[in-house]
């Protein structure tokens, strides 16, 4: 009977390990994916700032055009300028992808897992 007890104990240990082990995996992939998130929405909205100024530029260079001719060209980016800037942020964008490691930290999770029982006291027992 004790043998069983203790058997089921181990069992429950076991699993209770697993189980923190599995909550830890979660909540890495969770810090992991929001960083993901928050790392598109800041290139998500630098490219949005490019096309708006891209966009600024052709209605002043039209406006400019309209009104003299000979400097429209003058103040305009071309697009090679903005397929550079383009890619230096595609380029940043797998920098910090390929960089970025999780580092698992107590999440919301952490809340519903009991503690761990003391390992030292149920060894001298």
């Amino acid at each position: 009977m004790v043998r069983t007890a203790e058997a089921v104990l181990a069992r429950m240990r076991s699993a209770e390990a697993t189980h923190r082990s599995h909550l830890e995996t979660l909540e890495a992939e969770f810090v992991s994916r929001r960083e993901l998130l928050l790392s598109r929405a800041e290139l998500d909205a630098e490219i949005i700032r490019l096309e708006a100024r891209r966009e600024a530029q052709a209605i002043l260079a039209a406006a400019r055009a309209a009104t003299d001719p000979g400097t429209a060209e003058a103040g305009r980016v071309d697009d090679a300028e903005l397929a550079q800037i383009g890619a230096a942020f595609a380029r940043f964008a797998s920098a910090v992808g390929a960089a970025r490691t999780p580092t698992p930290q107590p999440g919301p999770l952490q809340a519903f897992v009991p503690p761990m029982s003391r390992k030292g006291s149920e060894e001298s027992s």
